[in-house]
């Protein structure tokens, strides 16, 4: 039994022994390390990333004027150019356009075209019937006598059928002349037009430069 306590005091003292060596090496060999030769952990993150979907939004697109006013655009105040050719009606303040109207103005023929003109714009005739026919315009403006009679700008007419309106070439609104010479807008244009009250605004129109029947 003593020789078992013997050889199991000497296992222990020598486990210590080669433990406390141990531990000194390692010491002496780190502090001779730099940091560089120190590897750090990598910690790898999982990171779902969002994709960006690309909404698409209208653009908006200011037609260009064929032709530029021959009367300067005033830098303050109001002014209304129509270009028979794009059928547009620019509203101008302060040098700005602020509203585009589609038109459909006089038709290409001797007897119904809108001719070029400059001037002011008149008074404002509310809604009024046209002379030998059944149509009437809710919202109608006074700019001069022309050959055949007055030449305005004034919504497109219609027809009342059993309380029903209907308009007469309402698609052809800045696509094609259609009128019998006056500038005609969209009902929903001239109660905007109404309520931006252009009388005595100055305008122009362009001639019509295409064919002529």
């Amino acid at each position: 039994m003593s020789r078992l306590l013997y050889f199991s005091a000497i296992a222990i003292v020598s486990f210590i022994v080669i433990m406390t060596t141990f531990i000194v090496q390692s010491k002496v060999a780190l502090s001779s390390l730099s940091k560089d030769d120190i590897a750090t952990p990598t910690i790898y993150v999982h990171v779902q990333y969002a994709t960006a979907t690309t909404t698409c939004t209208p653009s908006s697109i200011t037609p260009t004027p064929t032709s530029t006013p021959n009367e300067q655009v005033p830098e303050s105040g109001r002014f209304i150019f129509v270009d028979q050719q794009l059928q547009i009606m620019f509203i101008y303040e302060n040098e700005k356009i602020v509203r585009e109207i589609p038109v459909s103005t006089g038709k290409p023929d001797t007897n119904s075209m809108t001719p070029a003109w400059k001037g002011r714009i008149g008074d404002y005739w509310g809604r009024q019937p046209f002379s030998n026919t059944q149509l009437w315009a809710d919202d109608i403006w006074y700019l001069f006598k022309g050959p055949k009679g007055s030449i305005l700008i004034h919504s497109v007419p219609y027809i009342l059928e059993n309380g029903t309106k209907k308009y007469d070439n309402l698609e052809a609104l800045g696509i094609s002349p259609a009128s019998r010479g006056c500038v005609r807008v969209s009902p929903k244009d001239a109660k905007w037009l109404h309520r931006w009250n252009p009388i005595m605004v100055p305008i122009e129109i362009t001639p019509w430069t295409g064919e002529v029947n």
